[in-house]
């Protein structure tokens, strides 16, 4: 064992590896930069649209290309019970209103991890021999949806389309 300077207190056993602040202390920082860079690229990639948008309408919103307008062969009172029939299931949504002359439903969609509230219009319309559905999901609180409009219509048609079209 080495000796101690006189005002130094005596090396403990295995103390000579580490000198104050070395290896450890790096691994820390190193560690922090890790994260820093891995959480800076993952909000550089999430979509521009996600923090600037909270209103998203089938094949109205440039900003979501493959949210568009579902076209059925159906009757729109069969598309329209459909989609009455998917809001009823949905978790966290509630039908406020439906009229089914004119083809309308109103709805709210509550968001899973905030208890955020959206507003839903959902719209069945004659196209040719079959029926277009439309719909609109819009935030009540705050600038951009982190795509949670976009992802609650794409939801609502795959639903349906599931519904009218069973596999």
């Amino acid at each position: 064992m080495q000796e101690a300077a006189p005002n130094e207190p005596a090396p403990t056993r295995g103390s000579h590896h580490r000198p104050p602040g070395g290896k450890g202390k790096r691994v820390c920082l190193l560690a922090a930069g890790i994260a820093a860079l891995l959480l800076g690229l993952g909000l550089a990639t999430v979509p521009r649209a996600w923090w600037t948008l909270n209103d998203v309408t089938t094949g109205a919103t440039p900003e979501y290309p493959d949210v568009q307008p579902l076209e059925s062969k159906r009757p729109p009172g069969e598309v329209f019970d459909a989609v009455r029939g998917v809001l009823a299931v949905r978790p966290r949504t509630r039908v406020v209103a439906a009229d089914s002359a004119a083809g309308r439903i109103e709805a709210e969609a509550t968001t899973r991890l905030f208890r955020f509230v959206d507003d839903l219009t959902v719209r069945v319309e004659p196209a040719g021999t079959g029926s277009r559905l439309l719909v609109r999901s819009r935030s009540r609180v705050g600038r951009g949806d982190l795509g949670q409009n976009a992802r609650t219509i794409r939801d609502i048609l795959h639903r349906v389309a599931e519904q009218l079209e069973p596999r």
